[in-house]
């Protein structure tokens, strides 16, 4: 149970540096040796909070015995993500520019909005790409400005998607989703018109964009913690979507609505859902509920303290992705927390794929005999790839894991609306 058991001590240590930084817990706590020190910043690596941890940890206090390449490490990557988040600073705003243009309004969503607006300084917050929602009447518009502006040539045939468009520059590699909708998966959709009724303009560098109203800023936040943390297997950033939630409520607790609230996630049915970051954000970072917001809604809407401390676990093994992987397989992962239709049809597609896929990574063959050896070596490919001899270490862990995402799989059907 050594990696397990690993997994959840450092990680509980990681927390307790991150309720340091938002001085919910006194400094005293953090005398670590060392090598624990390494320890916890490899996983704050992992979280995508260490440029958070190297601006708000009292990093020069020698009582804290931080390491010297412990803090080098951080600044090292405080700097990278400074550099990279300028990068999608400059691509925002051409890509507002040129929405400006063309009349299209824009709500800035997650990072993007939340390295300048929430945190003190730009390179704390690390961000992946770029995420913004325009009218779903503007797609067509979004999308050919998006090709002007040297985007992936492929854009319009991502357009099909109902929530988003994924483009993707092809020298910078940055990625700009255009999101028509915002996706909650285990609620209902939210009232988007109303997210748009209720937003608030700004400016990002001499463009006019819009930012969701605290109330909705905070819905929107936890529902889609929640969608990654019981929907989607496994999210490295689950802790940095926390800590946003837990920041948004200490900073901005005077604007948070709770009535306002309160009626956006009835609306999705989504209660459990919303609370779950909620909660977790208590326990995890002891950051103290908004007054008012868990009494609006009905008492049989509550997640039990198990249920958070199955999600605490999760959020951790996430930062733990790769390693995840070689204890328990993807396909065994999705084997438990999906349906078994969903299962039979995803392994069927796996295994019998179209003959236009198997001409575009085997080439094209003349003859019939040609095709059935493809085939073949299609099998021979799918069974190295998850029967490979000695790729995953079997035994207790393996079967402590396997227990953990029935366990959300079983979260996952009673919070589902």
């Amino acid at each position: 149970m050594k990696f397990v058991e690993e997994t959840l001590s450092v990680g509980e240590d990681l927390l307790k540096c991150l309720r340091v930084c938002l001085s919910t817990n006194a400094a005293e706590e953090l005398s670590f040796s060392p090598e624990r020190w390494a320890k916890v910043a490899d996983l704050a690596s992992k979280a995508g909070v260490a440029p958070f941890l190297f601006r708000s940890l009292p990093i020069t206090d020698s009582s804290l015995g931080i390491p010297r390449d412990v803090i080098t490490r951080w600044f090292r990557e405080y700097l990278v993500n400074l550099a990279w988040n300028n990068t999608l600073a400059q691509h925002l705003e051409q890509v507002l520019d040129a929405f400006n243009r063309e009349g299209i309004p824009v709500i800035l969503l997650k990072g993007v909005y939340l390295m300048d607006f929430l945190y003190p300084e730009r390179g704390m917050r690390t961000v992946g790409d770029i995420d913004i929602l325009i009218p779903p009447g503007d797609k067509d518009k979004a999308l050919v400005a998006m090709l002007e502006l040297g985007y992936s040539s492929n854009v319009p045939e991502m357009g099909k998607d109902p929530v988003h468009c994924r483009c993707i520059h092809p020298t910078s590699d940055v990625t700009v989703e255009v999101h028509l909708s915002i996706d909650a998966r285990t609620a209902r959709m939210p009232d988007v018109q109303g997210f748009w009724e209720r937003c608030q303009p700004i400016k990002v560098g001499g463009n006019n964009a819009n930012a969701l109203s605290p109330d909705d800023l905070l819905v929107h936040l936890c529902l889609h913690l929640s969608l990654h943390l019981i929907v989607i297997p496994l999210f490295p950033q689950s802790l940095r979507s926390l800590l946003d939630i837990g920041l948004l409520i200490l900073r901005q607790s005077d604007l948070i609505r709770p009535e306002r609230v309160v009626k956006v996630v009835l609306q999705t049915h989504g209660g459990e859902q919303f609370l779950v970051p909620i909660q977790m954000a208590g326990t995890l970072l002891s950051v103290p509920t908004p007054v008012g917001l868990s009494n609006g809604f009905s008492s049989g809407v509550s997640v039990p303290a198990a249920d958070i401390n199955l999600l605490k676990n999760h959020l951790l093994f996430s930062c733990e992705r790769n390693l995840i992987d070689a204890r328990i397989p993807p396909f065994v992962r999705s084997s438990i927390m999906a349906d078994k239709a969903n299962t039979i049809s995803g392994f069927l597609g796996k295994v019998f794929v179209s003959r236009a896929t198997l001409a575009r990574r085997y080439g094209e063959s003349a003859h019939w005999y040609s095709e059935c050896r493809k085939y073949l070596m299609h099998f021979r490919l799918l069974m190295r790839q998850h029967f490979a001899p000695g790729k995953w270490a079997w035994g207790k862990e393996t079967l402590t894991l396997t227990r953990h995402f029935k366990g959300i799989a079983d979260l996952k059907g009673r919070i589902s609306p």
